[in-house]
């Protein structure tokens, strides 16, 4: 692995964080639900850059758009089931799992096999 790849899956770590927390502070927190505006206004430039330079730095290290995709697509889903179990103590079902446990294997898929 490269430092481009390594930089482009810590942004969209952090841009997962600051989607999911945009999404869903509304359901954590009565302050966030009372101001969706001031939500969207605070979350979404630093949440677009992540996602931008994050994007830009997985095709570049891949050479792929579907490789960035399957990464993207993987961090987002692990990103996504451990906020939403520490968070918000949604428990995790075998299907949920399951997909988890998937998108791991897609990560490493696309770090991993080369063409």
């Amino acid at each position: 692995m490269n430092k481009p790849i390594l930089f482009s899956i810590a942004l969209f770590i952090i841009g997962n964080i600051l989607a999911w927390f945009q999404a869903n502070s509304q359901f954590v927190w009565k302050w966030w639900y009372e101001h969706p505006v001031t939500t969207v206004l605070i979350y979404s430039i630093p949440t677009s850059l992540a996602f931008y330079f994050g994007w830009r730095y997985a095709v570049e290290s891949t050479g792929s758009l579907w490789s960035a995709r399957m990464l993207g697509f993987g961090v987002a889903t692990i990103i996504f089931g451990a906020l939403s179990y520490t968070v918000m103590n949604e428990g995790l079902s075998v299907k949920n799992g399951l997909c988890l446990v998937l998108s791991i294997t897609i990560i490493l898929i696309q770090l991993l096999w080369k063409n």
